[in-house]
């Protein structure tokens, strides 16, 4: 759970890197979303909405026009292909810091002071 919310937290902070910035708005496409159930474990939907955040930021048009629309194929992934809770959030920190890493390469962005979450 500590994972989760250390993953949590370091989105937080992008998101506030990219209002810092004036990059924040609309999505240019809608990202894909992964519907949270009732039924899975809280860690499981933590992580969940951690990718549906990741996915947002991945949409947004500074991201898009780099890397490209996201694919859908990251939702089918986490949904049958990692079917542990521990596989779920490692699935979800893999893909923030693969998020962190691509930044790097945004114009414009400074992410200094943001650092990978750790297993």
């Amino acid at each position: 759970m500590a994972q989760v919310e250390e993953v949590l937290k370091l989105i937080k902070d992008i998101e506030h890197k990219f209002r810092h910035h004036g990059m924040w708005g609309n999505p240019y496409i809608p990202p894909p979303h992964i519907q949270i159930r009732d039924e899975w474990q809280k860690e499981v939907q933590l992580a969940a909405e951690c990718l549906n955040r990741v996915f947002f930021i991945r949409s947004l048009p500074d991201c898009s026009r780099l890397f490209g629309p996201v694919r859908e194929s990251m939702i089918q992934a986490f949904l049958i292909d990692y079917r542990t809770p521990g596989e779920r959030v490692n699935f979800a920190r893999n893909q923030v810091n693969l998020l962190l890493s691509d930044l790097a390469l945004v114009r414009g962005l400074d992410i200094t002071g943001l650092s990978r979450v750790d297993e």
